[in-house]
């Protein structure tokens, strides 16, 4: 059976060894609302074929997202179907959103990806679209490349004043908008436990649904179509004014994918009996001093997500 994994990570993963290959069966959900918009910017994509999950988040306003986002997806579905990597593939997805700028200028598309072989599961992300592990704790998979996230890591911000801050939704590269030489596909590569529910969401979902609404529906007993339902009325119940997607994916099997060989590094963990979250490593010591906006990057007035 052929890799699923880029060359950069396939030396950390034993998923090609004979018989390592899973019998657990990809379960999956989705659902997707236009929250408060005029129309729907974000795509999403489950490829069952393929073992394959994505969700994009348009970028540029009318009619310029929403053709980024489906331009991210198309070209993944293509791209897998021939057998690329992701981390190809996305760049490949770069590429085409690009060649079309001309006609739709200043569109863009964040994207996360997530493609299984048995419990092994290999995530591709640019932009803030994230990727969760649930397994009674809440674990972010994925780091947000935004302005926000940065200012963490250089102890500037707190995970709490990240939620009113002005450039929570600028993010620093996208798909469609960043050189091709420039563009930084982030990966991670882990198993996830049978009845582990992997979560792919855009920040229509993330920025309104706290980590314990998170947990407490993922944790019921819906099946997963509805529990991606149910996810995406609580954004919208919660006021959310963006576009909200998720998709999740559950391996189910009797008898075995109890056990993880390859771990996944979260960036931090929810722990839910102790409403606590945790960053998994320590960001660096909080400065005194303003912090500075990065040069490539800005922000909107009407509060979406930019690139420049």
């Amino acid at each position: 059976r052929r890799c699923v994994f880029s060359p950069a990570i396939c030396a950390e993963c034993s998923g090609c060894e004979e018989g390592s290959v899973s019998s657990l069966v990809l379960a999956t959900g989705a659902s997707t609302h236009v929250g408060k918009r005029s129309h729907n910017e974000d795509s999403m994509l489950v490829l069952p074929t393929h073992q394959l999950l994505v969700v994009a988040d348009g970028v540029g306003g009318r009619d310029a997202g929403e053709v980024a986002s489906r331009l991210t997806i198309e070209t993944l579905e293509q791209q897998i179907a021939e057998e690329r990597d992701l981390a190809s593939a996305i760049r490949t997805a770069n590429d085409v959103v690009r060649a079309q700028s001309s006609s739709h200028q200043g569109m863009g598309s964040t994207v996360v990806a997530a493609r299984f072989q048995g419990q092994r599961v290999h995530l591709a992300w640019v932009g803030d679209s994230r990727a969760y592990r649930f397994d009674g704790d809440l674990h972010l998979l994925t780091r947000d490349h935004s302005v926000t996230e940065r200012l963490i890591q250089q102890g500037q911000l707190t995970d709490e004043e990240e939620a009113s801050h002005p450039d929570r939704h600028t993010i620093w590269q996208a798909i469609g908008l960043s050189d091709p030489s420039q563009l930084q596909v982030e990966e991670s590569m882990g198993d996830l436990a049978a009845e582990d529910i992997l979560v792919l969401c855009s920040d229509g979902l993330s920025d309104v649904v706290d980590n314990a609404s998170l947990c407490r529906i993922l944790s019921s007993d819906h099946p997963l179509s509805e529990k991606a339902q149910l996810l995406v009325q609580a954004a919208v119940e919660g006021g959310g004014s963006d576009n909200i997607t998720v998709v999740l994916g559950c391996l189910e099997g009797e008898g075995e994918g109890d056990s993880i060989e390859t771990p996944f590094a979260p960036l931090w963990t929810y722990y839910v009996d102790e409403n606590r979250l945790q960053r998994a490593q320590p960001v660096a010591k909080r400065r005194r001093v303003a912090p500075r906006r990065p040069a490539e990057a800005t922000t909107s007035n009407d509060n979406q997500t930019q690139f420049s």
